[in-house]
């Protein structure tokens, strides 16, 4: 059975709270100044509300971490400590780093934990023995601890490529 969506989303008349966003997060996107999403963001919040599959293209890189990040963080369940739930993957060091310092800002009052490849193989292995919910590196490091068995696929809720 297919399901009929509206992706039109025409209604722009939204703000943070309406989309019924987890209220620290809101907290947080407001601390930054950021009360409304922009057109893409809204329609890309509307997709991943909707479990859709996302392909995203924007002018600026960041619209696309606000939205990857809010995306992240309403999927994934901090409580659930012991498994990895979203997956970014790009061999830019500089973009990884941005990803994951919007994703701790945003994530701030929620405990999510994260593991980067901006570390030696051993830290992240140690770091993922003890528990993260978001991994975010280059593919030959993440595809490394795959086969290393440090990273288990079963509980991944999201994955993004940069």
């Amino acid at each position: 059975m297919s399901r009929e969506l509206d992706t039109n989303w025409r209604d722009l008349n939204y703000n943070f709270e309406t989309l019924e966003l987890n209220p620290e997060l809101v907290k947080a996107l407001n601390s930054l100044k950021i009360f409304r999403p922009s057109n893409i963001q809204f329609r890309a919040l509307m997709a991943t509300k909707n479990s859709l599959n996302l392909c995203l293209e924007c002018q600026f890189q960041k619209h696309e971490t606000i939205i990857l990040a809010i995306s992240i963080l309403e999927k994934i369940n901090v409580e659930s400590e012991d498994c990895c739930q979203a997956i970014i993957l790009s061999s830019d060091s500089n973009v990884i780093k941005h990803i994951a310092d919007t994703i701790e800002y945003l994530g701030l009052y929620l405990n999510e934990k994260i593991c980067t490849h901006l570390s030696n193989v051993v830290d992240n292995i140690n770091r993922l023995k003890n528990g993260v919910n978001i991994i975010i590196g280059n593919p030959g490091r993440i595809y490394d601890l795959i086969g290393l068995g440090s990273i288990k696929l079963h509980n991944i809720k999201i994955m993004a490529s940069f």
